[in-house]
C-alpha cells in the first residue's frame, strides 16, 4: 500500500520553539518592560500572601482584604500579558509600529481578561483530572491572552475572541501536545536550575564571608513551602514569554490560512527591490489561472478566460445563476419563503427539550434573584461593627467583593442570553511597505527575503563590480532559498549552514548527488566566508556550477 503523501509540511515542535526564541531575540526594550512589569507584581504580590497566610496570626482578618490585591494583581498581569502578546503578532507580522485600542476596546480587553482568566485556574483543574481535554483547555487560554487586543482593535466582541480562540486551539492539535511535552521538562529544568542555584549561593556566601542565615542554620528551611514559591515564581517569569511566543506562533499560522498574513508577510520582503509591478503581474495571473481551472472543474461554467473574452453580459448572467441552483451551492444561498416544513418526532422532541431547559433556567433566576441576592446583602457592610466583627475595610472589601460578583453574574448572563449573530472582525488594511535593500554583509539576512532568481541577480551585480567574496554569499543564499522552494530544507534565521546539511541529508535521503554537491557547497561557502579566504572569479565560476548542478538534481 503506497504511503499517503503529505498535503503541506508540519513544523515541528522543535522548530517552533526555535522559531520562538528567535522572535524573542528581536524584541524592544519595551516589550519587555511589558511582560515583567506585568508579571513581576503579581508574582510578588502572591509571594507575599503565601506566606502572610501561611505563618500571620491575623490570617483569618486579612484574608479578604489581601485575596482582593492579588486578585487586582491578577486582572493586571493578564492585561500586560494581551499586549505583550499582541506585540509578538506585531512583530511576526512585519509591523514596525504597534495600533492602539480605542476607548472601547480597552474596557472590552479589561474585560475579557477578567472574565475568562478568572475561570483558568478552576477550569485547567478539572480538565487536568480528566487528562484528555488538558491540551485544548491550556491553548485556549493562552489564544485568549494573543487574540485579545488584535480582536478588539477590529471592534470584536468577547463572543468573537472566545470563538477564535476555541477554533485556534484545535489547529494542530497534535503539535499542540507535543508543544506542552516539551514545555514541562522544560519549565522544570529552569526551576531547578533556580533552586540549586540559590542554595548554592547562600552556602558559598557562609563560606567566604561567614555570614549566617536562617538558611544555613536550618537545612530543612530549602524545603518550606514560600520558598519553593517563590523559586517558581521566578521560573515562570523566565519561562512564560517563551509558552507565550510558542502560541503567538501558532495563533500567527492558524490565521494564516484564512487571512493570509504569512504570504503577505513573505511578499512585503521579497517585494523589496524593484520588481512590485512583475511581483503583481504574477500574482495577477497565478490568482486568474487558479480561478479558471476551478471553473473548468464545475460542469456547466465556462473557464474564465471564455466568460471575459467571448461571453455578453446576459449570458454571463445567466450562467451565473444555472450555476448557483446547483444543490452543491444551495447552504450558500439565503432562505426564502415564509412556509414552514412539517415538523417531524425529532424535531418536536427537541423543541419540547429546549422548552424545559428554559423553564430551569427560569427557575434557577427566580430563585438567584429572590433569595440568594437578599440573603447575600442582607448585612449592612457600612454599619458600625462589633466588638467581635473583623476590621471596616475588611467588611467594605467583603461588599466590594459581593458587587464584583454580581458585576461578573450579570455579565455572563448577557453573554448567555444576547444572540450571537452581530459584527465579525472587520479585516485588518494592508500595508504595502516596500522592504529595506538587502545588506549581504549582515548577519541577520536570511535566504527566504528573496526568492533564488533575485538573488542570482545581486550575485550578478556583485561579480562585475568586482567584490568576490559578496557575489558568493548571495549565490549561497540564492542555493538555500532553491532548496527551501522545494521543501527539501526549512529556511529559519536560528539555524547554522550544519543545520542545513543535517536537514537536507534528512528530507533527500535519495539523492546522493544533491546531498554531496551540497556538502561541498557548503565547505567552500565556510572556508571562503568565515574563513576570510580570498575568492577569485574562477572559484566564483565553480560555485557558480555547483549552484546549477544542485538546481538540476533537485528540480
Amino acid at each position: 500500500m503506497p504511503a499517503k503523501k503529505k498535503t503541506r509540511d508540519t513544523t515541528t515542535p522543535l522548530q517552533s520553539m526555535e522559531e520562538a526564541t528567535t522572535l524573542l531575540r528581536g524584541l524592544s526594550p519595551a516589550t519587555w518592560l511589558l511582560w515583567f512589569g506585568g508579571t513581576a507584581p503579581w508574582v510578588a504580590g502572591f509571594i507575599h500572601f503565601w506566606n502572610d497566610m501561611s505563618r500571620a496570626a491575623d490570617a483569618p482578618q486579612l484574608l479578604i482584604e489581601r485575596s482582593l490585591y492579588v486578585a487586582l494583581a491578577y486582572l493586571f498581569m493578564k492585561v500586560a500579558h494581551a499586549l505583550f502578546a499582541d506585540r509578538l503578532l506585531a512583530a511576526l507580522r512585519g509591523e514596525s509600529s504597534w495600533t492602539p485600542l480605542s476607548i472601547r476596546g480597552w474596557f472590552r480587553l479589561v474585560g475579557s481578561q477578567a472574565l475568562i482568566h478568572a475561570t483558568m485556574p478552576w477550569v485547567l483543574t478539572l480538565s487536568s483530572l480528566a487528562i484528555i481535554p488538558l491540551g485544548w483547555t491550556y491553548a485556549f487560554y493562552h489564544n485568549a491572552s494573543v487574540l485579545a487586543a488584535d480582536t478588539f482593535r477590529h471592534k470584536g466582541r468577547v463572543r468573537d475572541l472566545v470563538r477564535e480562540a476555541l477554533k485556534q486551539s484545535h489547529f494542530e492539535a497534535k503539535q499542540n501536545h507535543f508543544m506542552m511535552v516539551l514545555a514541562l521538562p522544560f519549565s522544570f529544568l529552569v526551576w531547578a536550575n533556580i533552586f540549586i542555584g540559590v542554595i548554592t549561593a547562600i552556602s558559598l556566601t557562609k563560606s567566604f564571608t561567614g555570614m549566617d542565615s536562617e538558611f544555613s542554620r536550618n537545612p530543612y528551611a530549602f524545603a518550606d513551602t514560600g520558598f519553593i514559591a517563590a523559586t517558581v515564581g521566578f521560573a515562570f517569569l523566565i519561562c512564560g514569554p517563551l509558552i507565550k511566543a510558542i502560541y503567538a506562533l501558532r495563533c500567527f499560522h492558524g490565521l494564516s490560512r484564512k487571512n493570509g498574513d504569512d504570504i503577505a508577510v513573505a511578499f512585503r520582503l521579497a517585494a523589496g527591490l524593484r520588481k512590485w509591478p512583475a511581483l503583481a503581474l504574477t500574482t495577477l495571473l497565478f490568482s486568474l489561472g487558479s480561478l479558471n481551472a476551478t471553473a473548468a472543474e464545475e460542469p456547466g461554467m465556462a473557464p474564465l478566460t471564455t466568460v471575459a473574452g467571448d461571453t455578453a453580459p446576459a449570458e454571463l448572467r445567466q450562467s451565473i445563476e444555472e450555476v448557483l441552483e446547483k444543490d452543491v451551492y444551495q447552504w450558500r444561498l439565503p432562505r426564502t419563503g415564509d412556509a414552514e416544513a412539517e415538523q417531524t418526532w425529532i424535531a418536536q422532541w427537541i423543541q419540547e427539550f429546549t422548552l424545559w431547559i428554559q423553564g430551569v433556567l427560569e427557575s434557577a433566576l427566580k430563585w438567584l434573584i429572590e433569595d440568594w441576592l437578599r440573603d447575600l446583602f442582607k448585612d449592612d457592610p457600612m454599619q458600625e461593627p462589633s466588638a467581635d466583627s473583623t476590621t471596616p475595610w475588611a467588611d467594605i472589601s467583603l461588599f466590594v467583593l459581593k458587587a464584583l460578583l454580581v458585576l461578573v453574574g450579570a455579565l455572563l448572563l448577557v453573554l448567555l442570553v444576547k444572540q450571537w449573530r452581530g459584527l465579525k472582525i472587520a479585516p485588518r488594511p494592508a500595508k504595502a511597505a516596500p522592504a529595506p535593500a538587502v545588506n549581504l554583509e549582515s548577519d541577520h539576512v536570511v535566504a527566504s527575503q528573496l526568492p533564488e532568481d533575485e538573488w542570482l541577480r545581486l550575485a550578478d551585480e556583485k561579480a562585475a563590480s568586482g567584490d568576490y567574496r559578496l557575489a558568493m554569499r548571495a549565490l549561497f543564499l540564492a542555493t538555500l532559498a532553491f532548496l527551501g522552494e522545494k521543501r527539501l530544507v526549512a529556511i529559519s534565521r536560528s539555524k547554522s549552514n550544519g543545520d542545513y546539511v543535517r536537514d537536507l541529508n534528512y528530507r533527500a535521503r535519495d539523492r546522493d548527488e544533491l546531498r554531496s554537491t551540497f556538502r561541498d557547497h557548503v565547505r567552500t561557502f565556510d572556508h571562503a566566508w568565515y574563513g576570510w579566504h580570498d575568492v577569485t572569479l574562477e572559484a566564483l565560476s565553480e560555485f557558480r556550477g555547483n549552484h546549477e548542478r544542485m538546481t538540476h538534481y533537485g528540480a
